[in-house]
């Protein structure tokens, strides 16, 4: 299945809404399923992820919405920008071959998902502020505490709800924390934690460092976690040389946010998605909605004691932090105060309960129903191809393992298709593209042998490795009619020497390549027909 995910992310909207669809991204990608990415804007650092993890980004180039003077994220598109977006979209899927189109936006309501119904397209809403009408066929809005009722007049009849915390998505390294166990408890030398979300346009990260630096005590250690689109470092910096606070760190957007979150004895957070996963870890938190579509959560937080919640005036002043400090602080040494996450809330599986009900059910090999096959590569598989390639398990393996652009990888399908001696090819499984399989033919000792190349799409369910090496040989012998195979791999890859003998290939010897100024070891192997032919013939005995 193929999708499309409509998302942003810059300073005004956060990061949060694509945080959340990445992860529902990989989690499809686990379900075999393809998924490339729609936005008019995101943050520099967000497409980078993107890129690192192979996924398809499509920029859609139209005239930006004018901001308001204040951030507000619920500013919706006037109609026209919706409906040129939407058609971009359309166009977009019908270019992808898109099943379903997801969409987590404030800014977009039914005017938008009407005109992708219109094209034929199923559209799936992300929501948790229901204060729009949608023309959408699934609302997911995870929101603790809402049902469906808040939708009643909101989306269609025949639109499919699925409401409440047990749909919340978390990060899977957040989820890895939870399931580690690893948890300290408390000591008397505190780890407190700043985290004001992914971009913090109104600054409020100064206020509570400052605050804190008052009222902390000076053995107590402050972590300040930047996110990827916080501009405010600088006067960070500066806050903290003029203040003396010693005891503050600075951290921007860190590879181990997981297991920094989980150290952390207490946390002051914004209401999004950073406070979801405190909860989650069971970390002391006081939180503090900074933006008026983070109240509900907020409320619900607080009435279910899960945090401590402190607002923030007309002035865009936080109120109260010092006195809700002071009250945590005193039940924490008192053996209190420690949340206690309710599995039935977030138990890190929500992700799971998303895709079950789009339909993107778990997959379950079966080689007795499904067909194998490999046919050329053509022009319309060569984003999808690419994606594969730029996906760090494939590239990981390789000997170039840069990013390959895209005039890059347009200008190698057009090379290969006029050559006659390399053969490039897509797997499918019952239709869906799910590998990549290559031959270079050498004629060259006088046989018809072919080196081969090959990987699986990421995310390819257990099984698919066997069912395209036996399907790319029996290409080789049946069909090209070769003589013998080559393989080479790289001397460390152990995985790929496994597979190779578990096909039936011998060593043939050992070499050297250098490519890029980096020298390889690498392990040859060959397998002739006529060892080919006898392993077919025990299987057919096999299975007489």
């Amino acid at each position: 299945m193929n999708i499309l995910i409509r998302v942003d992310s810059k300073n005004s909207i956060g990061i949060g809404h694509f945080m959340r669809c990445l992860t529902l991204a990989k989690a499809m990608r686990q379900r075999r399923c393809t998924v490339a990415f729609a936005a008019r804007d995101l943050l520099p650092k967000n497409q980078a992820m993107l890129e690192a993890e192979g996924f398809l980004f499509f920029k859609i180039d139209l005239p930006a919405t004018d901001e308001q003077a204040e951030p507000t994220p619920e500013k919706l598109f006037p109609k026209s920008d919706q409906t040129e977006d939407a058609r971009f979209c359309a166009a977009l899927a019908a270019k992808l071959n898109v099943s379903q189109i997801l969409v987590d936006h404030y800014a977009l309501d039914k005017q938008w998902e009407q005109t992708l119904s219109k094209e034929g397209y199923p559209v799936t809403v992300l929501d948790d502020l229901a204060n729009r009408e949608h023309a959408c066929d699934v609302l997911i809005d995870y929101t603790l505490g809402r049902n469906s009722d808040a939708y009643s007049e909101l989306v269609p009849s025949h639109c499919k709800l699925c409401c409440g915390a047990a749909y919340t998505v978390i990060k899977s390294s957040v989820v890895e924390q939870l399931a580690s166990g690893n948890r300290k408890p408390p000591s008397d030398h505190r780890v407190v934690g700043i985290l004001m979300g992914g971009t913090d346009p109104m600054g409020f990260t100064g206020q509570v460092l400052a605050k804190l630096a008052e009222i902390t005590e000076q053995h107590d250690q402050i972590i300040v976690v930047l996110g990827p689109g916080n501009k405010n470092k600088r006067e960070l910096v500066e806050l903290i040389s003029q203040r003396g606070i010693s005891n503050a760190t600075l951290v921007s957007d860190p590879d181990n946010y997981a297991e920094l979150l989980n150290s952390f004895d207490l946390a002051i957070s914004a209401c999004g998605s950073t406070a979801i996963e405190l909860i989650c870890l069971g970390v002391p938190c006081i939180l503090i909605p900074v933006v008026k579509n983070q109240l509900p959560s907020a409320h619900a937080f607080s009435s279910s004691e899960l945090a401590r919640v402190i607002y923030v005036d007309a002035n865009q002043a936080i109120k109260g932090l010092q006195s809700a400090y002071t009250r945590l602080i005193q039940d924490l040494d008192q053996g209190k105060g420690g949340q206690e996450t309710n599995p039935a809330i977030f138990d890190g599986k929500g992700h799971q309960r998303i895709l079950n009900c789009l339909g993107i059910l778990p997959d379950i090999v079966s080689t007795g129903t499904q067909k194998f096959a490999l046919r050329p590569i053509g022009p319309v598989d060569l984003d999808l191809l690419l994606s594969w390639r730029n996906h760090p398990d494939v590239r990981g393996s390789m000997y170039r393992q840069a990013l390959i652009p895209k005039e890059q990888h347009y200008n190698w399908h057009k090379a290969v298709v006029s050559d006659p001696s390399r053969i490039a090819l897509i797997f499918s499984a019952s239709g869906l593209p799910t590998g990549y399989v290559s031959f270079e033919l050498d004629n060259s000792l006088g046989s018809n042998c072919a080196t081969w190349g090959f990987y699986l799409a990421p995310g390819a369910a257990r099984g698919m490795g066997q069912m395209l090496g036996e399907t790319a040989l029996n290409y080789a012998f049946s069909k090209l009619k070769l003589d013998c195979v080559f393989g080479e791999v790289i001397s460390n890859n152990l995985k790929s020497q496994n597979f190779h003998q578990r096909m039936g290939f011998r060593v043939k010897g050992t070499s050297q390549k250098t490519i890029d100024h980096v020298t390889y070891s690498i392990n040859e192997y060959i397998l002739p027909l006529s060892t080919w032919e006898q392993g077919q013939q025990l299987v057919e005995a096999l299975h007489a």
